[in-house]
């Protein structure tokens, strides 16, 4: 669960995996570089073991299930249909950033005929994991062969879809970690201006950053803290919270 809701709310137990099933075995084991060309990486190892994949990837999902529970504007598309989240956890080499996504189908509307993705990234600020969305990506069932318009797409067939658009830029031609792919997603003007801060003055009150990684971990907190205005902390759902 995300740092802010940390402070709110102790840990929701991990429910209904059917809806969001999690296949551990693909994880980081399949990347693509570029067209069918598929390379095989140990970053399992190298990057981060079983057990803090298995625990972040819990807290993300638990995030989001209390996103969907308490209806967060920002995340409406959780009630279209079915939703998934990736098995597929980008990592950086210093382990505080990750990129993964949201697999979500249209299914409760009969007329639609696309599914889509959302990038979801998270941030380790100060020990606590933040989780927040990026850009979508809406995908025409059409564009798989002999897929039914009517038929909303499954987690393998968009999961195949995001190895491409999402994580392609991930690995570097020889296999290393691509670090100048984590700081285009993570930072630039999609997150704010840092030479005009004062449009952040809605979140920063004032105060003023003078080093760039910093400036864009605070955007960052403004951004999941954001999800929550307007909701009541005595309106939170808090079904299926531990005691």
């Amino acid at each position: 669960m995300d740092g802010y809701l940390i402070k709110q709310l102790k840990k929701m137990d991990t429910l209904n995996q059917g809806s969001s099933r999690i296949y551990i075995t693909l994880f980081f084991f399949v990347v693509v570089s570029c067209g069918d060309n598929v390379k095989k990486s140990s970053l399992f190892d190298d990057v981060i073991n079983k057990f803090e994949y298995k625990k972040i990837y819990t807290s993300a999902e638990d995030s989001l299930k209390l996103y969907n529970l308490n209806k967060l504007g920002n995340y409406n598309f959780l009630n279209a249909g079915n939703w998934f989240l990736d098995s597929l956890f980008c990592f950086n080499k210093d382990k505080n950033r990750f990129i993964t996504s949201i697999l979500y189908t249209n299914s409760n509307t009969k007329s639609a005929e696309h599914d889509g993705m959302q990038f979801l990234y998270g941030e380790k600020i100060n020990n606590d994991w933040y989780f927040f969305k990026g850009a979508s990506i809406h995908i025409p069932r059409s564009m798989i062969k002999d897929h039914p318009a009517n038929k909303p797409l499954n987690y393998q067939q968009l999961h195949q879809i995001a190895l491409k658009e999402v994580y392609g830029g991930y690995l570097k031609a020889d296999g290393s970690i691509n670090e100048e792919w984590f700081i285009s997603q993570f930072e630039g003007n999609d997150w704010g201006n840092f030479n005009n801060q004062e449009d952040d003055d809605w979140c920063f009150k004032g105060k003023r950053y003078t080093n760039k990684k910093e400036y864009y971990q605070a955007c960052h907190l403004c951004k999941v803290k954001a999800n929550w205005y307007g909701v009541k902390k005595d309106t939170i759902k808090k079904e299926n919270v531990l005691p």
